[in-house]
């Protein structure tokens, strides 16, 4: 293919702007020593208002020669950019159709390497892990093989296998399905044991409540059975009865608070 080279006249362009810098510089320079500690009064004050005046227009002059210059020396450099933009357009248009035929040829591409990685990770996933945890999108670049693929994946379920072997070892057995499905859709261990540390806390406590109320409920009904329990008990004849409880701390206090509350006198 042939080699594009842009071939610039540099004769035909402006290399250097000069002008009476030397010359003039040396000549503000003396003016400007008259300036130097000057010091105005109040019946100077015309007198440094025509001298600022002086030096602005001065200023003001050369500046406008500058823009003057500026502009008429930038003519040949916008046409020149203007026309350079022309080619390079032309150029990046045929380029980007192009590159539409490269993304839809890849596109397919990837889409035939992205079947051919799902059938590897099904056939190495024993574990039913999520393809999300498996697949890596580097996956489906040409220099990535088929080897390089299911190793990674290999590598990727035997982690799993390992951690799902150290959740089984703390996980509630009648909870292991739950827990292994959070594993896999969390993807993490750690998040996954201490996902199974608060369920086991919520379940001591749901224990520890439903112990509480069944205690409670067995005094009712042995309250009720010798004729103890009623709306108010001083209208009945007191009796005397014996009953065994077999409850923690925690759950004696509730049912000494119950028989109190009740005007229950124990012995």
């Amino acid at each position: 293919m042939k080699q594009l080279e842009l071939v610039i006249s540099t004769d035909s362009g402006v290399k250097k702007i000069d002008a009476n810098f030397e010359q003039l510089e040396q000549q503000l320079d003396c003016i400007l020593k008259n300036y130097n500690g000057v010091m105005y009064a109040e019946n100077t004050l015309t007198l440094a208002k025509e001298d600022r005046a002086y030096l602005r227009k001065a200023a003001k002059e050369i500046d406008a020669r500058r823009l003057e210059y500026s502009r008429e020396f930038k003519k040949p450099l916008v046409e020149f950019e203007s026309k350079i933009k022309v080619l390079v357009n032309k150029l990046l248009s045929t380029a980007n159709e192009i590159d539409k035929q490269v993304i839809e040829f890849e596109t397919k591409e990837k889409a035939v390497k992205l079947d051919l990685v799902k059938k590897i990770i099904a056939s190495l996933n024993d574990v039913e892990m999520p393809f999300e945890m498996l697949y890596e999108e580097r996956f489906l670049n040409k220099t990535v093989s088929e080897k390089q693929v299911a190793e990674v994946v290999e590598q990727k379920l035997e982690k799993a296998r390992e951690d799902l072997e150290i959740i089984k070892m703390n996980e509630p057995t009648d909870l292991q399905d739950a827990i292994n499905y959070y594993y896999k859709n969390q993807g993490g261990l750690s998040a996954t044991l201490i996902e199974i540390k608060r369920i086991k806390e919520i379940a001591e406590k749901v224990a520890e409540v439903a112990t509480q109320k069944a205690v409670e409920n067995i005094a009712v009904e042995e309250l009720k059975e010798q004729k103890l329990f009623t709306a108010d008990n001083t209208e009945e004849e007191m009796e005397e009865f014996t009953l065994s409880i077999f409850a923690t701390k925690s759950q004696f206090e509730k049912v000494k608070e119950f028989l109190k509350t009740h005007n229950i006198k124990t012995i």
